[in-house]
């Protein structure tokens, strides 16, 4: 890979793309390769991190809503703090990655 690709990819994927690019490189330590093995498991993460608290909070409120009989507030409220919850577990996810990597 060229440098030009680095530079290309360097702001969309952030330490990732430059941590897979360094891997690329015929010198690159098996160190390198466990560290971005663990960033990547922890890229794989996030989006199930995030997406998993909406649908299991709005699943409960559509429950909520037919036993019920209410229209589909419940669903909307706790699709809502599902949402919250999953952006809580990403920031945390990505704290503690920030952690190691120091």
């Amino acid at each position: 890979m060229g440098r030009g690709t680095i530079e290309f990819w360097g702001p969309l994927a952030g330490r990732f793309g430059a941590g897979i690019a360094s891997l690329m490189e015929p010198n690159s330590s098996r160190k390198n390769v466990g560290t971005v093995a663990k960033q990547i498991a922890i890229a794989m993460q996030i989006p199930f991190s995030l997406v998993v608290p909406i649908f299991v909070g709005g699943g409960i409120g559509y429950l909520l809503d037919r036993w019920l009989h209410t229209k589909f507030i419940f669903m909307i409220v706790l699709g809502i703090v599902g949402f919250g919850i999953g952006i809580r577990e990403v920031l945390q996810l990505a704290s503690a990655a920030d952690k190691k990597n120091e």
